[in-house]
């Protein structure tokens, strides 16, 4: 309900040009086409981001919608001049690209506990979320809710909502056993599987008594989000307040790539990820200066605040600091 809230709210400020403009220092950059591949999950942000930054007169960017991997495939190819992962580029997978790659990240993201069970106030503890996605949980009475069997709704192609979960999972409870992945055979009988994440919330807003995970930007107003158990002992909302305090718990190495699938930062919602954006250190030409505005103003504190409006997380504190820094990496 938390997420909800700020969610519907933010959607309600809208930037104007004006600010736009100072926010990202658009000049001779405003004249540029830039070409950026990524996952259909961070679509209508991008599109609705950038589309305020071309009519405030600054670069205009076609989004091109790719499998999962697209924005790094697109990248190492030359395809594109901006990549959206959801994972950082391996070192090895840097190598390969003779520009050279800068890697910044940009939103954050948490997977909610997404449920459907009308009077019921679901609160997690790790054990619990871990026996209950292997099938060993399968009736509402054990959260103190009204009993009912309990629907486990998951995605049956590879998604990074999945790689999170799991990474997460496996930190929880010694009873994890289904490894790290981005596709999973989950091995309760109570499991569904449709197609992708999309098809989840579908299924889950359909089906009464259903459970599964979403990511903030896939969760719609007629689910709940389950409170999760955090290192801490504490049950927290996937809000952008948990989320934030997660990503800050994140030590970037130089590459500025970095994970904490289960955070002891108090107040920290216990599984979040980073999404980020991927540039060619040189190389960029005529480019470079579209290519820096638009990362800047993606940073901004406009389009960040923006961001959480669309349920992804706004990057805070040292962490945004240092993906400000890193635009300056970004050379002709």
């Amino acid at each position: 309900m938390l997420m909800r809230i700020c969610m519907r709210g933010l959607r309600l400020g809208l930037v104007t040009s004006l600010s736009l403009v100072t926010a990202t220092g658009l000049s001779a950059a405003s004249a540029q086409r830039l070409r950026m591949s990524g996952d259909v999950a961070p679509k209508r942000l991008y599109q609705r981001l950038l589309a305020q930054l071309s009519d405030s007169g600054g670069p205009r960017v076609d989004y091109q919608v790719g499998r999962p991997a697209s924005g790094r495939l697109g990248l190492t190819a030359q395809r594109v001049d901006l990549g959206v992962s959801d994972s950082p580029m391996r070192p090895e997978d840097m190598a390969k690209v003779k520009q050279g790659v800068v890697q910044i990240p940009v939103v954050g993201e948490a997977i909610a506990i997404a449920y459907n069970k009308p009077g019921c106030d679901l609160k997690l503890s790790q054990e619990q979320l871990v026996l209950l996605a292997m099938g060993e949980i399968t009736n509402w009475e054990r959260f103190g809710c009204a009993s009912g069997p309990i629907a486990w709704i998951h995605p049956a192609d590879a998604s990074s909502a999945t790689l999170a979960l799991t990474q997460s999972m496996q930190l929880f409870s010694t009873q994890w056993t289904l490894g790290v992945d981005n596709i999973v055979l989950w091995p309760g009988r109570n499991a569904v599987a449709v197609r992708s994440i999309a098809g989840v919330a579908e299924r889950l807003t359909q089906q009464e008594g259903s459970m599964g995970y979403l990511p903030g930007s896939a969760m719609q107003d007629s689910l709940r989000a389950a409170a999760v158990q955090n290192r801490k002992g504490e049950f927290v909302l996937p809000s952008p307040a948990a989320g934030a305090a997660a990503l800050n718990a994140i030590a970037l190495d130089f590459n500025l790539a970095g994970f904490a699938p289960n955070p002891v930062a108090e107040g920290a919602y216990p599984i979040t990820r980073l999404s980020w954006l991927l540039a060619y250190r040189s190389g960029n030409r005529e480019s470079t200066e579209a290519v820096q505005a638009v990362i800047t103003f993606l940073l901004s504190d406009q389009a960040q605040r923006e961001a959480a409006g669309y349920g992804w997380i706004p990057l805070r504190g040292l962490i945004l600091e240092t993906a400000r820094a890193a635009v300056a990496k970004i050379a002709i």
